[in-house]
């Protein structure tokens, strides 16, 4: 068998973690070093990028991923040619998968103590791809409006509107991410009004591990 079958959740979540841990080291270092051959302080960049010197301070060292457009701005006053941006989408892919795995360990420690059904366990609900319908779901299940749900996203409302409309764009994958991050936050009864908005009226609610 391979070790990938024999990893626990818990090793799983381990190893995962300490990979996009790497990652984002390696993103920050080479900020750092982009920033000294321009021969900017951390506060002069923070300052050119509106930013917070704790900010700079913490993306360089991979305490903070943050956002694509971060990095944009960052390769923009840096002139790197693009090269920071472009690391980013393989250091989101990996937290999102440290994300889950972790969350699939908190279930199975759940599940451990006393989850009589695990199928239908809400411990642990993630979502494979965010479309219309799953964003609807979930702003449902928070019971906000457009407003409040663009506040919480951090964007603005005509781009909240979109992501739910048949022709709108669907969310980026930072903007997935924060989905995702969202849903893992909310209480269990939360949870159980997304599988129920999820599956519709009549419908037997979907399995919480889909």
């Amino acid at each position: 068998m391979s070790a990938e079958v024999l990893a626990t959740p818990d090793q799983k979540a381990h190893d995962s973690f300490t990979t996009f841990l790497r990652a984002c080291e390696a993103l920050g270092a080479s900020l750092a070093v982009y920033r000294t051959a321009a021969d900017l302080s951390r506060q002069q960049l923070a300052q050119r990028m509106r930013k917070s010197v704790s900010t700079i301070r913490r993306a360089e060292t991979g305490q903070s991923l943050l956002t694509i457009d971060f990095w944009r701005t960052a390769d923009h006053l840096l002139t790197t040619g693009g090269r920071l941006a472009a690391a980013w989408p393989h250091v989101a892919e990996l937290k999102r998968i440290a994300d889950l795995n972790r969350s699939a360990s908190v279930a199975a420690h759940e599940i451990a103590l006393g989850c009589l059904n695990p199928r239908d366990c809400l411990c642990f609900v993630a979502v494979a791809h965010w479309t219309q319908r799953e964003v609807r779901a979930l702003r449902l299940a928070l019971r906000m409006g457009f407003y409040d749900w663009a506040s919480a996203m951090q964007t603005d409302v005509e781009v909240v509107l979109g992501w739910e409309s048949p022709r709108g764009p669907l969310p980026r994958l930072e903007e997935q991410l924060q989905l995702d991050e969202l849903l893992e936050r909310i209480a269990l009864g939360g949870r159980a009004r997304f599988r129920l908005l999820l599956a519709g009226p009549g419908q037997p609610p979907p399995p919480a591990t889909n």
